[in-house]
C-alpha cells in the first residue's frame, strides 16, 4: 500500500490547484489572499471560491494533525487584530 499521509485530507477548493502540474507553491495570507507560484506565469494572485478563512484554518489543523505537529493560530490572530 503506497499511501501518502495527506491522501485522507479534504483539500476542497484547493484540489484543482494541487492537481495542476504548473503550480509549485500555494500561499494564503492572513488577509485571505491566495497566491500561487506557476512555472509559466510566476507568482500570481488567484481567487479560489470556497477558500474561506474557516476552511483554511480547518485544513491547517488537519495537516498539522497528520504530521504530528501543532498549529499555533495565535500569531495569525494577532496579525488580524493588530494589523
Amino acid at each position: 500500500m503506497n499511501e501518502n499521509i495527506f491522501d485522507k485530507l479534504d483539500f476542497g477548493p484547493f484540489r484543482p490547484l494541487l492537481d495542476n502540474d504548473d503550480i509549485t507553491d500555494i500561499s494564503y495570507d492572513n488577509g485571505g489572499q491566495i497566491w500561487v507560484c506557476s512555472l509559466t506565469q510566476g507568482a500570481i494572485r488567484v481567487e479560489v471560491e470556497g477558500a474561506t478563512p474557516d476552511f483554511v484554518e480547518k485544513l491547517a489543523f488537519q495537516c498539522s494533525n497528520v504530521m504530528g505537529t501543532t498549529f499555533n493560530i495565535v500569531p495569525a490572530l494577532a496579525n488580524m487584530l493588530l494589523g
